[in-house]
């Protein structure tokens, strides 16, 4: 039984119907999870292939990669060794772990349900336990304390980093999951996961004063991203505490988001934490850029939140391939003004606000991510509407020259794309 009722409003997006589809469908999954058992099949460490593509995971007797066992469904391939080490062990593969955030927290989960299960513990405890990674993935402080809490000692794990074909090995299913790649999807044994971490937040709650949060990035962005320090004004006026989470371990970031009733932030791995919240909280979620991430998506239903999504970012030009790399470009929208009732007449494209967009689009142009961006016509008319504010709220001719010029520019972009 899925349990939970998710209020979610997407009234202020630029254009809803652009996320019709995805925001139509359930992401939780009533599936029985199970294991599968392979014998003298091999363990295939992590290795870049060429142009972008991630190599590692398992391959059975007869040569073929199981396609779910690199970071996730259609991320992984498989690669041709010379050389193989061999192993009478029997081992549990846990998957192939990332070190950043939002990975931690879903796709190195996924697995270690069956870790917890009554099976495990009575047939498989001697059973050796196993991972691939990416470079520089490492049980970080806060990982560890949230394994910790879910009875889970990841000291027991083991890194494999030779190509090794093992007498038997056996592979838990997912309870976080995707099939193309873009969906996602997670069962029972994930959200029971997931409220045993935000239960031990509850019993173990410290006071704070902290009841509206804004977790932000900026503090570790580097040039992904121009602008936010405009939302976090903003929410600052707005009665907003404004936390990098980074600079708090993981049970105060827990007792930060157990506490708090109002929690905003742009979507990534810091988003991915409303999941930890009490049910009923209110959330503002912020689309980095034109698309919203599978991953939130399925997140969003873990617990049972008010969640609403209101855009505030201008990402023209995003990597086409990856556009979770961005760059990213954020202002204070129309659309976050009138959420919080305020007047819009006070709000415009201002200088500052055409500075970091001209340091956006340099960044753009100088990382190459003009092929086939979808996102020029998603933004194409709040972007004349915001020249335009700027435009009438310049008094140098020379400043609405100026603009007149990008508007030029950007026409001249958007025809490119559209001429293909």
């Amino acid at each position: 039984m899925e349990g939970k009722s998710l209020m979610r409003n997407t009234e202020n997006l630029f254009n809803e119907n652009t996320y019709k589809k995805c925001l139509n469908m359930k992401h939780f999954s009533d599936k029985k999870l199970s294991f599968s058992i392979y014998k003298n099949a091999t363990v295939l460490p992590y290795k870049k292939i060429e142009p972008a593509a991630v190599g590692g995971g398992v391959v059975t007797n007869k040569g073929e990669y199981l396609e779910n066992t690199a970071l996730h469904t259609k991320n992984g391939v498989g690669y041709d060794v010379l050389y193989k080490k061999e192993s009478s062990d029997k081992i549990i593969y846990l998957g192939m772990f990332a070190g950043v955030w939002g990975h931690c927290i879903t796709d190195n989960l996924r697995r270690l349900w069956f870790l917890k299960s009554k099976y495990y513990k009575e047939n498989f405890i001697n059973y050796k336990l196993v991972y691939i990674a990416f470079p520089g993935f490492e049980f970080n402080d806060n990982f560890k304390t949230l394994l910790d809490i879910i009875g889970i000692d990841c000291s027991k794990f083991i890194l494999i980093n030779e190509v090794t074909e093992y007498d038997e090995i056996l592979i838990p299913d997912e309870s976080f999951y995707t099939l193309d790649g873009s969906a996602r999807f997670f069962t029972k044994e994930y959200r029971s996961m997931i409220n045993e971490i935000r239960q031990y937040g509850l019993n173990n709650q410290k006071e704070t004063s902290y009841d509206k949060v804004y977790f932000t990035y900026s503090k570790c962005s580097g040039y992904k991203q121009i602008g936010e320090y405009k939302l976090e004004h903003f929410f600052r006026k707005q009665g907003y505490k404004i936390i990098a989470p980074e600079q708090f371990s993981f049970k105060e970031q827990l007792n930060i988001l157990v506490s708090c009733k109002f929690f905003a932030s742009t979507i990534g791995s810091c988003s991915h934490n409303i999941m930890f919240m009490q049910d009923g909280a209110q959330v503002i979620l912020i689309p980095r850029a034109n698309y919203l991430t599978g991953y939130q998506l399925a997140i969003d239903e873990v617990s049972d939140l008010n969640i609403n999504y209101i855009d505030s970012s201008l990402s023209l030009l995003v990597d086409k391939n990856c556009p979770w790399n961005g760059p990213f470009y954020y202002y204070i929208s129309d659309k976050l003004y009138n959420f919080f009732g305020k007047s819009t007449k006070d709000s415009y494209f201002s200088y500052k606000d055409m500075h970091d967009f001209k340091r956006y689009m340099e960044l753009c142009f100088m990382r190459n991510d003009l092929s086939d961006s979808k996102s020029i016509s998603y933004y194409s008319s709040v972007l004349m509407k915001c020249l335009q504010d700027y435009k009438r709220n310049s008094l140098s001719y020379r400043i609405k020259r100026k603009t007149k010029i990008i508007e030029l520019k950007c026409l001249l972009i958007n025809k490119i794309f559209h001429s293909k």
